[in-house]
């Protein structure tokens, strides 16, 4: 897995404060689309800079795996139309440090600062293992002395993070495809996205509104399942919320399966109604539908 640093100096940027219910990050870049596609299902570590008394405080803000890079338009004031600003967002899934963790009187910090050429690169790949392996312990550290709140399960990070030793034997390139496979992206969503052909209860074709979403929860999949075409749905946001939450499920036939957790305004407001079907059912679904029942759907 690589690493990348992204570098946020307050004095241009702003503050970066992110929270401790902070799951969804991004960071803005003029590197070309090509070069940020090749972060997606990475690590990027994010440290804010800022001078206080005269002196730069550098502190580790949050880290997180990149999901999607998105182009960044602004209205042209000429035209009234909408155009390409020159930068791409990095966006992914992970959390905060809270508080930020000042990394000034660091070893692994100084030979970073140098590394990264006083951060002039901005988002840019991490080369030293040392550094790596210093970020990595202060993660599981934070982790592992980090507050319970009242979160239904782990951060997309978190899950990886725990879950690491059961694809750490795979060859580099399955690692990936697995990891990715997580977040929705890679070899897993392109079989989806071929398999379905849209979404798999409506149909729609807006194939950039889909996400990728696995019958069988990731954490509680063999590799073999994590990479499985039958083991997934294309749903719209609305639809993978509640499937992934256990609010909604199908039976063997396709056919939705609601959780009395839901009120018919909710439903009304989600688009949701006792009418919608799975548009196909093969054998090889029922399996993974049968997990989703009885240990996900909350009835």
């Amino acid at each position: 897995m690589r690493h990348y640093i992204a570098y946020n100096k307050v004095k241009e940027w702003g503050a970066y404060s992110p929270s401790i219910d902070d799951t969804e990050f991004g960071h803005y870049s003029r590197h070309h689309k090509s070069r940020l596609e090749k972060m997606i299902g990475q690590t990027v570590w994010v440290i804010s800079g800022e001078k206080i008394n005269g002196s730069m405080v550098y502190k580790l803000c949050s880290t997180y795996v990149p999901t999607q890079i998105d182009d960044d338009e602004a209205e042209n004031p000429d035209t009234g139309k909408m155009e390409f600003t020159g930068f791409r967002c990095v966006i992914g899934q992970g959390f905060a440090f809270v508080p930020p963790i000042e990394v000034n009187g660091f070893q692994w910090f100084a030979e970073l600062f140098k590394e990264q050429n006083k951060f002039s690169f901005g988002l840019n790949q991490i080369k030293s293992q040392s550094v790596i392996q210093s970020l990595e312990k202060i993660r599981d550290d934070y982790l592992r002395n980090k507050p319970i709140f009242d979160t239904p399960k782990p951060t997309v990070l978190q899950e990886i993070e725990q879950l690491k030793d059961s694809y750490a034997t795979l060859q580099e390139t399955t690692r990936q495809a697995v990891v990715q496979s997580r977040i929705g992206q890679g070899q897993f969503r392109t079989s989806l996205v071929q398999y379905w052909q849209g979404c798999s209860v409506t149909g729609c074709k807006q194939i950039e509104l889909l996400r990728a979403s696995h019958i069988k929860p990731w954490r509680d999949s063999s590799n073999i399942e994590r990479l499985d075409v039958f083991n997934g749905l294309l749903l719209l946001p609305n639809l993978d919320a509640c499937f992934d939450s256990g609010l909604i499920s199908f039976d063997d036939n396709g056919e939705i399966i609601i959780s009395s957790k839901l009120s018919e305004s909710t439903l009304k407001q989600l688009g949701i109604n006792s009418n919608m079907k799975l548009l196909r059912v093969e054998q090889r679904h029922k399996v993974f539908l049968s997990y989703h029942r009885e240990n996900v759907f909350r009835s």
